[in-house]
């Protein structure tokens, strides 16, 4: 039998030449078979977009109406801590651009682009951080074990390798109305072009399920770092809404003389107490702070200062067998409360802890004084409410959610005593 090539006519029987077209097929199919382990694979791209923030982002009145806004409805700010772009494909990829959207019952509220420049301007911070080597410096700037997993690595550039995340934090956003959802788009170039990926969060405005009375004695208190843009504390995930507390005279200073004496400041050895009723679950009382020692000398700048005392910060956090919460926050009580919250009080006076752990306290009661211990040597209490605490792992606090407390006692908006417009204390000279 002769079979010709298609197209053409055929010499003998249809129904032989059938055949033969079909035991060539099957030969062909064979031979592609035991080829196709030979060939090289195709290189795919894909990627995802992972949050530091467990569950939700929270939505923070910044602006109420009234006294010069006309509009019914308040500006709310939403701050992204972390956000992580990983590359899961089996090809590097590039990290063009990211968006980020603010949206109201699925409309658009507002969209913010964070362009190449920024993106690359965020890496010195990552480097430095990688460079350092220990855990607490990914986990409290960063977020790094909600966004990252086992084997993958955090990104020291714009190029992605697989398995490998970029960071991008402290995306802070603000717009007039509340939204009930962020959702966030990378654009990378991989093998075949560019592609996006995107991924959302809610956003919510969460209140503490407990009623939380002011943890010091009574007194004219002053509270110098809160759940403002303009606090250290609201960049750090861990500590959003935590409020800094201490006493100050009219000058607005918080210490007599040199300040170089515990008895100079005025908030030393205040009586701190439990906000709300619970069971004790984290103590450290043996943490001391010299303000002589570890006060701005006469001869220091302020960067010197800082720079002496994140030297010293950094070799307390490397240090094997460390807690990091005492290199921070010195002396501390953590109290579990009902609804699976957890109050704070940082820098306690040395001596002065009058709780153990697994002593059950009342409102109010007594737990500890005022002191400066940690990282600075400045009289003031840290206080805050937390949606989870590891006393094993107290690292996990960074990535839970900073509740914004409203005090039951107290009078003025949330509890707190505050003037009509924000004011600065001026001295002259």
């Amino acid at each position: 039998m002769e079979c010709t090539p298609p197209g053409s006519s055929c010499r003998s029987a249809p129904r032989e030449c059938a055949r033969g077209v079909a035991l060539a097929a099957g030969a062909w199919a064979i031979a592609a078979l035991l080829t196709a382990g030979t060939a090289p694979a195709q290189a795919t791209a894909a990627a995802e977009i992972r949050f530091a923030q467990r569950d939700y982002l929270t939505a923070r009145l910044a602006r109420s109406p009234g006294s010069g806004l006309e509009s019914r409805r308040g500006y709310f700010d939403v701050l992204v801590h972390s956000l992580a772009v990983v590359n899961k494909g089996s090809a590097p990829v590039d990290l063009v651009e990211v968006f980020v959207e603010l949206l109201e019952g699925g409309e658009l509220m507002q969209r913010t682009r964070v362009g190449s420049t920024d993106l690359a301007g965020g890496l010195r911070r990552v480097r430095m951080s990688v460079s350092l080597g220990a855990p607490i410096f990914l986990d409290v700037p960063f977020g790094h074990r909600s966004l990252f997993r086992d084997g993958e690595s955090v990104a020291t550039s714009m190029n992605l390798a697989t398995d490998s995340g970029f960071i991008v934090n402290d995306l802070y956003l603000a717009v007039r109305g509340l939204p009930d959802q962020l959702r966030a788009t990378a654009v990378l170039n991989g093998p075949e072009g560019r592609f996006e990926v995107s991924n959302s969060i809610q956003v919510r405005r969460p209140k503490p399920a407990n009623d939380y009375s002011f943890p010091l004695e009574p007194g004219p208190w002053f509270v110098f770092a809160d759940g403002l843009l303009s606090s250290h504390h609201r960049f750090t995930q861990g500590t959003e809404f935590a409020i800094d507390i201490t006493l100050i005279d009219e000058h607005g200073r918080a210490f007599r003389d040199t300040g170089r004496q515990w008895t100079d400041w005025y908030a030393y050895g205040k009586k701190v107490l439990a906000a709300a009723p619970g069971e004790v679950v984290k103590v450290v009382a043996d943490s001391t702070l010299d303000p002589d020692k570890f006060g701005k000398r006469d001869n220091e700048s302020t960067s010197q200062y800082f720079g002496r005392i994140g030297a010293r910060q950094q070799k307390r956090f490397l240090a094997a067998g460390g807690d990091p919460l005492e290199v921070a926050g010195g002396n501390y009580v953590v109290i579990a409360h009902e609804h699976g919250e957890f109050s704070q009080y940082l820098h306690l006076a040395h001596g002065s802890v009058l709780v153990e752990e697994g002593d059950l306290v009342e409102r109010g009661q007594p737990i500890a004084a005022v002191g400066g211990t940690g990282e600075l040597p400045w009289a003031h209490l840290h206080f805050q409410v937390t949606d989870a605490f590891d006393p094993d792992d107290v690292l996990a606090i960074t990535v839970a959610h900073c509740l914004p407390v409203t005090f039951t006692n107290g009078a003025g908006p949330n509890r707190l005593t505050q003037p009509p417009e924000p004011g600065l204390f001026v001295e002259v000279r």
